[in-house]
């Protein structure tokens, strides 16, 4: 069987798109967690939104650290 020197290029690419395309659902499946949490806990946390790599990323912080 020849060699293909596009072999590994493909497989780096192929990985990269399927690695990105995996961390958008944790994303928003994080995201949901915390809102949710920060809801419960109104009066002592707020709900932060920061940009991340996949988008907007929130977090629930203790208004003491804000």
């Amino acid at each position: 069987m020849r060699y293909s020197i596009a072999a590994p290029f493909s497989a780096i690419f192929f990985g990269v798109v399927l690695g990105i395309a995996g961390g958008l659902p944790i994303q928003a499946t994080l995201n949901g967690y915390e809102t949710s949490q920060c809801k419960a806990k109104t009066y002592t946390h707020q709900l932060v939104s920061a940009r991340g790599f996949w988008g907007e990323a929130k977090h629930c912080i203790d208004r003491r650290y804000l």
